[in-house]
């Protein structure tokens, strides 16, 4: 179902698991309206959803509605989503300075393209500040070494988060040790999801770490744990399961 309100059709998928844009909405058909206004303002109203996960399957540029971080800047209070999943959207910063002091969300998740690199100085000062988001995830945004750099400042100030998955951002290697370092400073993350090439178990953060019990790593293309999904995530048979030495 594409989350403007059109039906994908089994025949767009090309058994990767991605689905070719559906071509059935024009972007000026869909944000001319008020459509998308309506839905913000309603969303800002309720008071009982608590998971809210969009996908933008059309490929439409979402960038035209940053309507969505008003939804917590205009009823703080009132909203308590507590999960939230954006596939495939382009957000603004104002998001997450909208985020900073949220209450309620504790498992984020912004995937494929959805956190641009533009975006790592006021994403890394949101988690840097907040203290309830538990789960994380940044799968397959390639946000690169520089980005990876702003995150591991965030890591330095974080001591919420136990869950992470930070895959296919192309990340290098001597830099993605500068993240596990940080990561050390308050030692939270329980697990820990990363590429093959990124895993480097010989790192002290592995053996050091009190908090971490295991470390997965991708093997594949991505296919990312299933957060969605409360439980372990024992079928997916791209990832590699390891312990740290000494757990």
């Amino acid at each position: 179902m594409c989350c403007f309100g059109g039906d994908d059709d089994d025949d767009d998928d090309d058994g990767s698991g991605f689905y070719y844009p559906c071509y059935d909405h024009h972007s000026l058909d869909i944000f001319q309206g008020t459509d998308w206004s309506e839905f913000c303002h309603n969303l800002s109203n309720n008071t009982t959803l608590k998971r809210l996960a969009m996908v933008n399957q059309c490929d439409v540029d979402t960038r035209t509605f940053n309507r969505l971080g008003a939804v917590w800047r205009d009823s703080p209070n009132q909203v308590k989503i507590e999960f939230l999943e954006l596939e495939r959207f382009s957000i603004s910063s104002q998001l997450f300075d909208d985020l900073c002091h949220n209450r309620y969300i504790t498992t984020l998740i912004l995937t494929e393209s959805t956190l641009e690199y533009s975006l790592m100085p006021s994403f890394s000062n949101m988690l840097s500040i907040n203290n309830t988001i538990k789960t994380l995830s940044i799968a397959a945004n390639r946000i690169g070494s520089t980005g990876c750099k702003d995150l591991a400042m965030a890591f330095k100030a974080n001591k919420s988060i136990t869950v992470l998955d930070i895959t296919e951002n192309e990340f290098e290697n001597d830099v993605i040790d500068e993240l596990f370092t940080s990561l050390l400073v308050n030692d939270t993350v329980e697990y820990l999801v990363l590429d093959q090439k990124n895993c480097t178990p010989d790192h002290p953060y592995f053996t050091l770490s009190k908090s971490l019990k295991q470390y997965f790593y991708m093997n594949t293309h991505y296919s990312p744990p299933n957060f969605s999904i409360d439980g372990d995530d024992g079928n997916n048979t791209s990832l590699s399961v390891y312990s740290p030495k000494g757990v």
